[in-house]
């Protein structure tokens, strides 16, 4: 099957320039970026991969597929490319804290050409769904979205081979210790209604491997992959505590306080270090791979950026770390962990001040494009986390720590509904 998709079927190849590259707004970034994914043939029809314990969520992974499925087959009408090119659009320009990546709304796709609006027609009459319904029907805990097609593979894709049609959804299927797919359309364009070939799509994570002991054998992907996802407004860049018309209140997180010993902040002695030590999703699932993988972004502050002269040298976005691979049978117990969120006050990177430190723990989910979380000015600043989930819900927590708020062995616990963690302040 695989020979079969990037061999025969594929178009001809420009050799002239083999070298990868990610293209930014303003420039190009020569630095290769990994390319290992997993492709196979669907092991049982897709729609059957495809259902969820949440009926809204069911509805949307239905219409993403849909919505697939129909480009799949009208890319065997029209040079894709040169559609998908003429409507793109870049959320980010690539030198902030999020990279420049290639995406086309759907609703811009069928100004573009009518007639793919015929093939979503098709689609979703032919299973008894609506199209003209479905298209205002994207809503999900609170948040609305743009269904949206975006070029996952951008620095390695080769128009002149046949796309790769991804829906921006997770499916049970595990080869070996890996997890993570999503389903896929392939079509060689053949007559019979142009009817696509089901796979399912990995990626592998080279920075935060599944299991590090394992190496995965992989094959680097130059079809154009380009995945249906939920998304937001072509003008939409970030997600903020005061959108409180569309963030649920739920999702913000709660914060207690154990002091240890009970003296309130400045009459104690004040922690330099926050370690992570405990993070539990309190049975609290987002997707239906066998391991859920939860990542944490934070971005520090100088809580005096007046005077902190060098703070310009200091990286200007958020760092990441991996809190852990979860399995799905682990899902509702603590996970003990030892995260450093960096020296507080007296850091090597940016001497000695202190820090406010802004944080969102989240489900990670490759197949889905950056869009940010922002949060309050700070001295001129604003904090922008960018992350790659599939629904703009799928946060465990979102915080913020201020120096002042710390004694030494100073634990603080943060929690919602269905997840909590466990910060310490300690010298």
């Amino acid at each position: 099957m695989v020979g079969l998709l990037f061999g025969s079927c594929s178009k001809e190849v420009d050799q002239s320039d083999s070298t990868p590259r990610l293209y930014k707004e303003g420039g190009v970034n020569e630095e290769e970026i990994p390319c290992d994914y997993i492709l196979d043939p669907a092991p049982q029809p897709l729609i059957t991969m495809i259902d969820s314990d949440d009926p809204v969520e069911e509805k949307l992974n239905l219409y993403l597929y849909l919505i697939a499925k129909a480009t799949s087959r009208y890319t065997c009408t029209v040079d894709f490319q040169t559609a998908f090119n003429a409507t793109k659009f870049n959320r980010y320009d690539g030198t902030g804290e999020s990279p420049a990546q290639d995406e086309a709304t759907i609703s811009e796709l069928i100004s573009y050409d009518n007639n793919f609006e015929n093939y979503l027609l098709a689609e979703f009459y032919a299973v008894g769904e609506d199209w003209n319904i479905a298209k205002n029907d994207f809503q999900w805990q609170g948040f609305d979205y743009e269904p949206t097609i975006w070029l996952e593979n951008k620095a390695h894709a080769d128009w002149q081979k046949s796309e790769l049609i991804g829906v921006g959804t997770d499916v049970e299927y595990v080869k070996e210790s890996f997890g993570d797919f999503i389903p896929a359309f392939h079509n060689d364009c053949r007559p019979e209604q142009f009817e696509p070939t089901e796979m399912v799509l990995g990626k592998i994570d080279r920075e935060f491997p599944f299991d590090s002991s394992y190496v995965y054998p992989s094959t680097c992907i130059t079809n154009p992959i380009l995945v249906v996802q939920l998304s937001w407004p072509e003008n939409v860049r970030s997600k903020s505590f005061s959108s409180s018309s569309t963030i649920p209140a739920q999702w913000l997180g709660t914060n207690y306080d154990t002091l240890i010993p009970l003296i309130d902040p400045p009459g104690c002695n004040q922690g330099l270090y926050y370690n992570m030590f405990a993070f539990n999703a309190a049975c609290n699932r987002f997707e239906r791979g066998r391991k859920s993988e939860i990542r944490l972004r934070h971005w520090d502050i100088p809580t005096n950026v007046a005077n902190a002269s060098n703070y310009q040298n200091v990286y200007y976005g958020s760092k990441k770390k991996k809190i852990g691979d979860v399995h799905k049978n682990d899902i509702c117990k603590k996970v003990n962990l030892s995260i450093f969120m960096d020296n507080v006050q007296n850091g090597n990177t940016i001497g000695d001040i202190d820090r406010n430190v802004y944080m969102v723990t989240y489900e990670y989910d490759w197949f889905a494009s950056f869009r940010n979380w922002k949060f309050s000015n700070d001295q001129g600043i604003i904090p922008e986390i960018g992350m790659q989930r599939k629904g703009s819900h799928e946060h465990y927590q979102i915080g913020v720590i201020y120096p002042t708020d710390w004694c030494r062995n100073r634990v603080k616990y943060y929690a919602h509904p269905h997840s909590s963690m466990f910060f310490l302040s300690y010298n």
